[in-house]
């Protein structure tokens, strides 16, 4: 089973408040393709202040310098391969958004401490719909992402939030655009 370690920088005495994430097993550790700084992901080549900067005004927060919270937050039970598919919509700012997810299409989706993969179920079958790459946690139960790949979302910062009524057996977040649109989707497991 494999378990997260977070090697923090005053351990390593690393240059610059930078710490690496590793996944750790029995047999294995395996360096992890990012760094974090004050708990910010790094981009390879990014201006990473300026980004977490832009981001932390969108949404009038601050993220947690606290790097443990990548290890373990209120997203981790609901991680792993299995496929959360919608069975909800809620408080949704756009209509067409609101048709599209209720009459026409059904989103799921899978998600770990780093990323949230999307895909959209039609009757044309399972297409990916939207990576996002986790930057911040603002709180355990709140964190910065961003689009990497995918439609209109591309590119665009998102302020994703675990809804009070999100149990162990039903996946419920609110996706907050820079705008301030969003919607609530509630997803459970297949």
């Amino acid at each position: 089973m494999l378990a997260a370690l977070i090697t923090g920088a005053a351990a390593l005495r690393a240059p610059f408040g930078a710490a690496r994430l590793y996944v750790r097993s029995a047999s294995c550790r395996m360096e992890l393709p990012f760094t974090l700084v004050d708990g910010w992901r790094q981009r390879a080549g990014g201006d990473d202040a300026a980004k977490r900067a832009e981001a932390e005004e969108a949404f009038g927060v601050s993220v947690l310098a606290d790097e443990a919270v990548w290890e373990a937050n209120d997203f981790t039970p609901y991680s792993g391969d299995g496929l959360w598919t919608q069975v909800e919509v809620d408080r949704v700012t756009l209509i067409t958004t609101y048709v599209a997810l209720n009459f026409l299409t059904k989103l799921a989706c899978t998600l770990d401490n780093f990323s949230c993969t999307e895909y959209t179920l039609s009757p044309l079958g399972q297409q990916n719909h939207n990576e996002w790459t986790v930057y911040g946690y603002v709180s355990p139960r709140e964190r910065i992402v961003r689009a990497e790949d995918g439609s209109a979302s591309f590119g665009k910062w998102y302020l994703q939030t675990l809804e009070p009524d999100a149990t162990p057996t039903r996946l419920k977040y609110y996706m907050m655009q820079e705008t301030k649109l969003g919607a609530a989707v509630g997803f459970e497991r297949l």
